[in-house]
């Protein structure tokens, strides 16, 4: 039923610890694709000897190299070679929940029928040792993807042939790859599960995560994604109302990108970004209450993103 796809790029010292969560599954995957992504640490032959010591337990461990830069191009080498009808990605560097899967095929058989796409939320570990459940709204809402993000890569199964039909990921996108993939996916209107009982995975924060960067280090890549979801939005089947909302979302999203350039000490980028969202925002009283908003992110106020989502 899962093909499991995971990209690795010289992370020697996190796949120990990949692994074991991955043999603590309580219900294993068809087959799980390790993409080494041109590491140069010795990942590639971690990869090999783990393979062949599950083969020897009856496990399907697949070890590709995919020689072009990028996640999102290890992913859909992973993608091409996958045969199961759900595909679940992982990162290298995270756990996986050993009854993830598990509870997953549970809620896709309890379904009236086959979802194209069934969600979880995500628990964050940072490095001092707290944790903390990611932002998520459990709906199919493109804008609540937009604003949240609450589909990232390991809180989503997705039926595979369905995912390749909807392009599969953005190979020119370094970052925030997972969010845009999720604003493509929901713009689709697919059939959607939430499983809301409990936060999944362990996904660590750490400054060699892509997670972990500053955000003024590569905010030229971020605004790509949010282009791209831009032009995604404008290109769908969405409805008016729809379409409006999500834009307010992308204006709630750029400002709040602009904010953090602000906090970064990045005004020049962060004037641009700013006056680029309040144009995307769809009346007088809604830019000015934008505006306020963008101040309040600005002066590092926490928790601005929720009224956003109120106003969207």
């Amino acid at each position: 039923m899962f093909s499991l796809i995971i990209p690795i790029h010289n992370r020697a010292g996190f796949l120990p610890r990949l692994f074991r969560s991955l043999d603590a599954q309580c219900l294993q995957p068809d087959e799980t694709i390790l993409v080494d992504n041109a590491s140069q640490d010795g990942s590639y032959e971690i990869c090999l000897d783990y393979a062949e010591k599950r083969k020897a337990e009856g496990v399907s461990i697949i070890v590709l190299r995919q020689e072009k830069a990028g996640a999102c191009a290890a992913r859909n080498k992973g993608l091409q070679v996958a045969r199961s009808e759900y595909v679940f990605f992982f990162d290298s560097d995270d756990e996986i929940s050993k009854d993830f899967l598990k509870d997953i095929k549970t809620r896709i058989k309890n379904a009236t029928c086959p979802p194209d796409l069934v969600c979880a939320p995500a628990m964050l570990c940072f490095a001092n040792g707290r944790t903390k459940v990611r932002d998520y709204r459990a709906t199919d809402c493109v804008a609540d993807q937009v604003i949240t993000a609450m589909l990232c890569t390991q809180s989503m199964v997705m039926k595979r042939k369905w995912l390749m039909e909807c392009g599969g990921w953005d190979e020119n996108l370094p970052r925030w790859n997972d969010w845009e993939l999720g604003v493509r996916l929901l713009s689709h209107k697919p059939s959607v599960e939430w499983l809301e009982n409990k936060a999944y995975h362990r996904i660590h924060l750490h400054p060699e995560s892509i997670t972990g960067k500053t955000f003024s280090a590569d905010h030229t890549h971020l605004l790509k994604a949010i282009m791209k979801a831009k032009q995604t939005i404008d290109e769908s089947r969405l409805s008016t109302a729809e379409k409006q909302k999500s834009r307010n979302a992308l204006a709630g999203k750029l400002l709040l990108l602009s904010a953090q350039l602000c906090r970064e000490n990045h005004p020049a980028p962060a004037k641009t970004y700013s006056a680029h969202a309040l144009s995307w925002v769809s009346t007088p009283l809604r830019r000015r209450a934008f505006a306020l908003f963008h101040r309040a992110s600005a002066f590092g106020i926490p928790g601005v993103w929720r009224c956003y989502a109120a106003f969207m």
